[in-house]
């Protein structure tokens, strides 16, 4: 098709169209592409009359969005290795190793009690035996909520 044959704007109607430049097109226009839009982007492998060329995987638009939301992953990715380095963040083996250790701290300080408790609570009333109880519950509860304390580590050790 030579130029003469174009109806007027086609070139950058197409160009608009395909998100390419009006060189492109007439080149593209030499090389035997259609003149109208749908045959053009059907030419071209962009799909059919119903395709948005603004939604096309290729236009500016959509590399640019594509773009921002790699950035958002990385910035995301990012935060999350400090998060870990600032030690905000654990990981899940982490949890579950600290679980594991916890649970085998607490059962071992119950199965403790059954040895310690017998002789402390031998010949006591009711309303002694329940103090004797809660002061034992409450000194085992408040070593435990210390970190630092001799239960963790004590404990630990008779998994």
């Amino acid at each position: 098709m030579t130029k003469n044959k174009r109806p007027n704007g086609t070139i950058k109607a197409l160009s608009d169209a395909l998100g390419i430049s009006t060189r492109q097109v007439s080149t593209l226009l030499s090389n035997g592409m259609p003149t109208t839009i749908p045959e053009a982007m059907a030419w071209r492998g962009m799909g059919s009359e119903t395709s948005d060329p603004a939604s096309d995987d290729s236009s500016p638009a959509e590399l640019r969005r594509r773009r921002i939301a790699l950035l958002r992953k990385q910035e995301a990715r990012l935060e999350m290795e400090n998060q870990v380095r600032r030690g905000e963040l654990i990981s899940r083996r982490e949890v579950e190793e600290r679980d594991a250790k916890i649970g085998a701290c607490v059962r071992h300080a119950i199965l403790r009690m059954r040895s310690e408790l017998p002789g402390q609570l031998e010949g006591l009333t009711a309303p002694k035996i329940a103090t004797v109880l809660d002061d034992y519950n409450r000194s085992m509860l408040e070593e435990m909520s210390d970190e630092g304390s001799e239960f963790w580590s004590r404990e630990a050790d008779t998994k």
